[in-house]
Order: structure tokens, then C-alpha cells, then sequence
């Protein structure tokens, strides 16, 4: 209850600001980053649709993951994927370090299903664009300030890179064996 009540306070103070000029975030290797989430997908991005948000009446960017395989966990065929992005009378909004997702690019995706709806499980670093070859390569922006715990509980800015996967086929090794969370809910 109490990880809730944070999340929701962190959440609600990030779609109060109008204009925020950058994110901050908890660098997640890939095992975190699935036992995180309800699904990992390899899919190909449709199209995307906007809607105001019926509570915080925030603009809301739904786009649709065509789900070409299951990589861990279980999703549907089609994934509406859902962020804090879009315009409202005449303003844009957007989290800053949220990924792009362009429509006809494929992509691996760790995907968190809370109440029903599907989001990207930490922002930019939750989408790999692929590119095809005999073992097809993956590659990510991420594009926050990335942070480590250390040992005593404080925050670290990240020293060095993670190294995520960068082959479909090292993907599906890194995944392999690994307990997804499955849907959420929040009541």
C-alpha cells in the first residue's frame, strides 16, 4: 500500500508539471526489468491514438504493439500501450525519457499491465528497436539519468553503462528461466 500511495504521489506530481526539462530513473539490468513486468514482446508498432486522461485530464497517447512473439510471460495479440504524451489545447506534454514509438518499426518490449491497461515498464529503457539480419541486432536509447543503489541505500548516479542484451537470440538466453510479475491491480 504504501509502494502505491508513492507511486501515485510520483506520478501525479509528474503531470502537474507543464514543462519539465529532464527524467531520472533506476537503471534496471534485463532480469529486474522482467521480473517487473507482465510481458516481454517482440511486436511491430501500429498506430497510435490520443485521449484525455478522465481523471487528470492529461492527454494520454495509446499506441498499438502488433505482438509477433511472446518472449516471457503472456500479453494478447494486440497490445494498446499507453503513455503521458500527446497535446491539449495547444500544449504538448510528454515524461521526458519516455520511449518513441514509431509506427512500423519492430521492437522487444517489457511491458507492466496494471488495472487492465498496458504500459512500458521503466520508459525508454523498456523498448530495444531490432534490426534484421541472420541474428537480428537490438538497440536502445535511453534517454534519462540513470542511477544505481549502493549498498548502504543511497542513490549513485550510473558509472558505467549497463550491458543489456544486443541480439534477439541473447535476449531470449537472458530471459529464458525468469519469473515475470503477471497483471497488477491497484485496489
Amino acid at each position: 500500500m504504501v509502494r502505491l500511495v508513492a507511486l501515485s504521489a510520483l506520478l501525479l506530481a509528474m503531470l502537474a508539471c507543464s514543462v519539465a526539462q529532464a527524467t531520472s530513473a533506476l537503471a534496471l539490468t534485463t532480469r529486474e526489468q522482467a521480473e517487473l513486468s507482465a510481458a516481454v514482446v517482440l511486436a511491430t508498432v501500429g498506430p497510435s491514438t490520443q485521449e484525455v486522461h478522465p481523471q487528470y485530464l492529461r492527454p494520454v497517447t495509446v499506441t498499438e504493439l502488433r505482438v509477433d512473439r511472446v518472449l516471457l510471460g503472456a500479453a494478447p495479440a494486440t497490445v494498446p500501450v499507453r503513455q503521458w504524451r500527446g497535446e491539449l489545447n495547444g500544449r504538448f506534454s510528454t515524461i521526458p525519457g519516455d520511449a518513441d514509438l514509431h509506427r512500423g518499426e519492430q521492437v522487444v518490449a517489457f511491458l507492466r499491465q496494471v488495472d487492465g491497461q498496458w504500459f512500458l515498464t521503466a520508459l525508454s529503457q523498456s523498448v530495444f528497436r531490432v534490426s534484421h539480419g541472420s541474428d537480428p541486432s537490438l538497440e536502445r536509447h535511453v534517454d534519462v539519468a540513470l542511477f544505481t543503489r549502493a549498498p548502504d541505500g543511497r542513490l549513485l548516479p550510473l558509472a558505467a553503462p549497463l550491458s543489456p542484451p544486443t541480439t534477439l537470440s541473447a535476449m531470449e538466453s537472458a530471459l529464458r528461466g525468469l519469473t515475470p510479475r503477471g497483471p497488477e491491480t491497484t485496489q
